[in-house]
């Protein structure tokens, strides 16, 4: 994932999530960053759980069409904000 769509997904500027990855800052709890990280990261593990860790295949996935979704997965998630509506698909799918 891109930096610029991680920022998407926690709400966050490029330069936010460029300090991250630096380890010059980190999230501050209970904000909607924080909130954001912890769904997002509950979403990789189903994610990842149901793809048997197949890095590729999971890639695949989030940025191929889904009809039942009506959208690529990943874009639904940072274009969108569709992150919670993406994890239930993910866990009641599997």
């Amino acid at each position: 994932m891109l930096n610029a769509e991680l920022a998407r997904v926690l709400k966050l500027q490029c330069a936010d999530i460029a300090a991250l990855s630096a380890a010059q800052t980190t999230l501050q709890p209970q904000t909607i960053a924080w909130q954001q990280a912890q769904r997002f990261i509950q979403f990789y593990n189903v994610l990842c759980d149901q793809f048997s860790g197949d890095a590729v295949a999971m890639r695949h996935w989030l940025r191929a069409e889904s009809k039942t979704l009506k959208g690529v997965p990943l874009l639904l998630i940072i274009d969108d904000g569709h992150l919670e509506e993406v994890i239930h698909f993910v866990d009641a799918k599997w």
